[in-house]
């Protein structure tokens, strides 16, 4: 694969790869973890991946690998997940107790390639604690609802009767207020605008947007706050088990 192809596929956020490598836990998917430079390979599975704790959790593997694979480094991992092929490094593993059990334990990959079209994860904002984007307007500030969130850009949810958006608008100073983790000032895009539809009898339409030009602590406060929703789930998941 070129190094084209690589920028094209490759998932850098910290959140995106802990959702996709914790979908492939869900899932059960077996991965091949390729070490000795290459010359050997174990078989193995995600457990868990945690961005908050920087942590990667794999089943413990077959003990004629354990003490080469516990020895190596640059280990070569690849696996699917819904017919996607995915790829990851981790730097080293080591053993480790994973709820009872004999396990393996890894910084969280810092990327991962998904050989297929690449896109942010996304979550979906509670309702119980709403997320808003505050944009400028000439006659005064429109309060949107954010519907989803990722580490790229939001959904905002637009009544008709208030603002009239356009693909391609760009909207500057826009405010976005997220829940316990205060307010980020932003630049966005319009990127989809949907078709027509009724949110509790109002008429409005979904409009994707895409983050413009965002500083490393407005992107970073929003991956915390993306952490927190998926811990929050994950923790309410866990309950339901």
């Amino acid at each position: 694969m070129d190094a084209e192809d690589q920028d094209r596929y490759r998932v850098d956020c910290a959140i995106e790869v802990a959702a996709i490598l914790q979908a492939m836990a869900h899932s059960r998917s077996l991965v091949t973890a390729w070490y000795g430079g290459g010359s050997a390979f174990a078989l193995t599975a995600v457990l868990e991946a945690d961005a908050g704790r920087d942590e990667l959790i794999l089943d413990q593997v077959h003990e004629e690998h354990a003490p080469r694979l516990l020895a190596s480094h640059g280990i070569q991992c690849t696996g699917t997940h819904n017919g996607v092929e995915i790829r990851f490094v981790v730097e080293s593993v080591e053993p480790v107790l994973f709820q009872g059990v004999a396990a393996l334990r890894s910084a969280l990959p810092v990327r991962l390639l998904r050989l297929q079209r690449r896109e942010y994860f996304r979550v979906v904002t509670p309702a119980e604690a709403p997320v808003t984007c505050m944009i400028p307007a000439v006659a005064a500030p429109i309060e949107a609802p954010v519907l989803d969130i990722s580490c790229g850009g939001l959904a905002l949810w637009i009544s008709q009767d208030v603002l009239a958006l356009e693909r391609g608008t760009i909207l500057r100073g826009c405010r976005l207020r997220l829940p316990h983790f205060g307010t980020v000032e932003i630049d966005i895009r319009v990127v989809r605008v949907g078709e027509p539809s009724f949110t509790a009898g109002v008429a409005g339409r979904r409009c994707g947007c895409a983050f413009v030009g965002m500083g490393e602590g407005e992107r970073k406060r929003v991956q915390r706050y993306i952490i927190e929703l998926e811990r929050c789930r994950n923790s309410r998941l866990s309950g339901l088990r």
